[in-house]
């Protein structure tokens, strides 16, 4: 309850934060952050006290397993984690009541946000923590709910683009009529919404009050708004992001598929209240059997010997725990990624492995650029300033200096394998024959249609073997466990 309580505080006071213009004495606001950060840190220190004492007292007393280091590693590392965003949380406060850079609002910003998500995180554990016969269903519950959640935050971008784009085709006054929209929506987007309106109305470009306010429209309009502000284009860049989000929500492309996730989530759920059940069953059952085939001098059938030797690990029941913890992890960044969408993913050193999924947003921001007959290392250097991985953003600077000294833009491309040998070559074809802006955005549908194709197929080659996994395990645990009863019988009979 108290990991609730505390997850909770923090969330409130990451809120508070975020919200910080509408409080005017901000030391009450600073207060709040240091005593939350304060109260996470005192837990995360007492509590490592607490579990690295017991550890060496019991070693002393030689009442140590080692085995149980396989359980203390993630508990140590979950704690370090709740100290340090309560470090975090003073830190905010020491930012706030002083006249801040760009860089220090947008530093402010992300430690807010990681405050956000520990506090969600800590409260998810806390309920989940004493409910574990049920934490799959609970599980499930909130990815159903951030699929949902998602959805409505989709729905709501797109309902914003298309305001912008008519709002700036006719000429209108932006600030007033973005402020009169935020009433129609709710929750937290409507407070992104007027924090979008009070930077237009100090006269902040389109572009620049738009990143103020995460996840208010998608990363690939961002771009477009940032290319269109540049070039004063602004209304057709917009249309053309607002009509992109469109197909997207209804499904086509990469980011409009689900069955991925519906995937892990079946995976997820089933495996983990098969292990439950499994493991009630080798705590409480397995004995009961053996004893009654003891008890009249009996041997347990042969299948019923090896499910019980298998059901041996259900003693290590740190090392499961510590298992448990892959599954929820996968199930968090799936919630995640369902709520705010893929490309908000930050994938760290791994996106390099994941390259081509972005792939398609830089070859449109490309043809954009062509089409408004502007330099390629133009668009390149959108791009780096609007997209929001770190890999994709220092690899697009390679190319962005390698055009500057004069190097073909498709060779860069291509040494940092954003695009592969041949259609390095379609690109340099299409550049002489002066259709790149349509060679551009014909070739990135066809890599999402591709890599939309190629997920499809993974996912109907994945569910049939999952299925029949989960068949031969519940065909293996159901004879293990009803075999001895028919040789009980016929040894009686």
């Amino acid at each position: 309850m108290f990991l609730v309580g505390l997850g909770s505080a923090m969330t409130l006071a990451a809120s508070m934060g975020q919200e910080r213009h509408r409080f005017r004495d901000s030391e009450r606001l600073k207060l709040v952050l240091k005593s939350v950060g304060a109260s996470a840190m005192t837990f995360g220190v007492l509590s490592w006290i607490v579990i690295i004492g017991g550890a060496l007292w019991a070693n002393s007393s030689g009442d140590y397993n080692p085995a149980l280091s396989v359980l203390l590693v993630p508990l140590v590392l979950f704690f370090g984690a709740v100290g340090l965003s309560g470090l975090s949380a003073i830190q905010s406060a020491s930012f706030l009541g002083t006249d801040m850079t760009d860089m220090q609002v947008a530093q402010l910003e992300r430690m807010l946000r990681y405050l956000k998500s520990a506090g969600l995180c800590m409260v998810v554990l806390g309920f989940i923590s004493p409910l574990l016969p049920a934490g799959a269903l609970i599980v499930a519950f909130i990815v159903a709910s951030s699929a949902v959640s998602g959805g409505n935050l989709r729905g709501n971008q797109g309902a914003l683009l298309w305001l912008l784009v008519i709002l700036v085709e006719k000429d209108m006054p932006l600030a007033d009529e973005v402020d009169a929209l935020a009433e129609s929506f709710s929750g937290s987007y409507r407070l992104r919404v007027k924090k979008l309106a009070e930077a237009l109305h100090h006269g902040e470009p389109l572009s620049s009050a738009l990143r103020r306010a995460p996840r208010l429209v998608p990363q690939h309009a961002l771009i477009a708004a940032d290319i269109g502000d540049k070039t004063g284009t602004l209304g057709p860049s917009l249309r053309e992001a607002a009509e992109r989000h469109g197909g997207r929500i209804s499904g086509s492309g990469i980011g409009g598929n689900t069955s991925l996730g519906g995937l892990v989530l079946y995976w997820v759920v089933v495996f983990s209240l098969l292990l439950q059940i499994f493991a009630f069953l080798m705590y409480s059952i397995a004995p009961k059997f053996k004893k009654i085939f003891a008890d009249f001098g009996l041997t347990l059938p042969q299948v019923t010997e090896w499910l019980f030797g298998a059901g041996s690990f259900t003693s290590y029941y740190y090392i499961l725990g510590s298992l448990m913890l892959v599954p929820l992890v996968a199930v968090c960044v799936l919630a995640y990624a369902q709520f705010v969408g893929w490309e908000y993913i930050r994938t760290g050193w791994f996106g390099r492995f994941f390259l081509r999924l972005d792939t398609p947003t830089v070859l449109r921001s490309l043809a954009q650029t062509v089409a408004l007959k502007q330099p390629l290392d133009f668009g390149v250097e959108c791009v780096v300033d609007g997209h929001r991985r770190s890999v994709v953003r220092s690899r697009l600077n390679e190319v962005y200096y390698s055009i500057k000294s004069g190097n073909d833009c498709w060779d860069a491309m291509r040494r940092q394998r954003f695009i592969t040998r041949q259609e390095r070559s379609v690109l340099q074809s299409a550049q002489r024959a002066g259709n790149l802006a349509w060679a551009l955005a014909e070739l990135a549908e066809t890599i999402e249609r591709r890599l939309e194709y190629r997920l499809r197929q993974v996912v109907e080659a994945l569910q049939p073997v999952a299925v029949f996994s989960i068949g031969l395990a519940v065909l293996f645990i159901c004879l293990g466990f009803f075999m001895p009863i028919v040789k009980l019988i016929q040894s009686l009979a």
